[in-house]
């Protein structure tokens, strides 16, 4: 059956910039959801300020695809991950959310606002 796992960092937990490699903690901590399908592939599905934008509370949103491999996740130091067994029109449903969060049936905004449009509302508003 495929899975929903909600993935949720502390903050301090180290990130790494994939296109320059620098690692450095991350200022607010961060939530994501990944996706597996029944042959056990995941995708990554986060949501948090644009590149060049890092740490603004207010900037133009973008849909990351790496967060699994982004955030050093450690439920030794505090981070946090549910799984959540779905079935294949719910693991659909989200993966389209995924794909287009703005589409029309989603009506995602694209606009990131660390108080009320941030990471965190764009997992939970995947799953509602």
């Amino acid at each position: 059956m495929p899975q929903l796992v909600i993935k949720i960092v502390d903050r301090g937990t180290d990130h790494i910039n994939q296109k320059t490699g620098e690692s450095k903690p991350s200022k607010t901590g961060h939530m994501w959801f990944e996706l597996i399908d029944d042959n056990d592939n995941v995708t990554s599905h986060g949501f948090a300020p644009k590149p060049g934008y890092e740490g603004k509370p207010f900037a133009p949103g973008f849909k990351y695809d790496n967060d699994n491999i982004s955030y050093n996740f450690d439920e030794n130091n505090g981070d946090y991950q549910r799984s959540f067994e779905i079935n294949q029109s719910q693991f659909e449903t989200l993966k389209n959310f995924a794909a287009d969060p703005d589409a029309p049936e989603f009506g995602f905004n694209m606009n990131y606002n660390g108080i009320k449009n941030s990471c965190s509302f764009f997992t939970t508003q995947s799953i509602f």
